[in-house]
């Protein structure tokens, strides 16, 4: 945005605005970190791992996969999330905001599982996909920041008076369909990459 608007009023202006909302969400995250309802969480985790029963949720044919080796279990949760991701991200580049945020999420819990996994699998090829994974979830975060940024852009606006909110907004307006159409052109590309590499398991 700052490239998009140069330098100047309007940019100073969000600038300002924004770092007062960034000093206000860190504050909030403090206090939460601090409280004791926080404390009382991280606690009651701790107890709920520990004890077997966690695991008595589980339905049939999910108790019996957690009972294979770690290995087998592996290849079972990998190829699930994988075909879910796949299922979701199908024409990634023609998907509304909320369907590549739901994408972006999934990406993301397969991403953890296969950082859980390297040591059962041959690490290059885990790296290798792991890789193409993170490119996917930053094109993908990307995208949910220009949405974000369109709210946020209006809550900054509206506290500050020394600029002129509707050039503004037209110029973000004009900025955001470039940057959506230039992204989404690039997650088409990476996505297909993605799809090509196959399975290391």
């Amino acid at each position: 945005m700052r490239e998009a608007l140069g330098a100047g009023p309007r940019a100073a202006a969000l600038d300002r605005a924004w770092r007062r909302q960034q000093r206000r969400a860190a504050a909030a995250a403090h206090r939460a970190l601090a409280s004791q309802r926080y404390r009382r969480l991280t606690l009651q985790l701790e107890r709920w791992i520990k004890q077997p029963c966690w695991r008595d949720d589980a339905g049939g044919q999910r108790r019996a996969n957690q009972d294979q080796p770690a290995r087998a279990f592996g290849r079972i949760e990998l190829g699930r999330r994988t075909d879910r991701v796949r299922k979701v991200g199908r024409a990634p580049g023609k998907r509304d905001a909320e369907a590549l945020r739901r994408l972006r999420i999934d990406i993301k819990k397969l991403r953890y599982m296969m950082e859980t996994l390297i040591p059962l699998f041959n690490r290059a090829h885990v790296k290798k996909m792991l890789g193409k994974l993170s490119r996917l979830q930053d094109m993908l975060g990307d995208l949910n920041d220009i949405e974000v940024a369109e709210q946020k852009l209006g809550a900054a606006l509206s506290t500050d008076d020394a600029v002129d909110a509707n050039s503004l907004r037209k110029r973000f307006a004009r900025w955001r369909a470039l940057r959506r159409k230039d992204l989404k052109r690039k997650l088409q590309q990476t996505w297909r990459a993605y799809r090509r590499a196959g399975t290391f398991w």
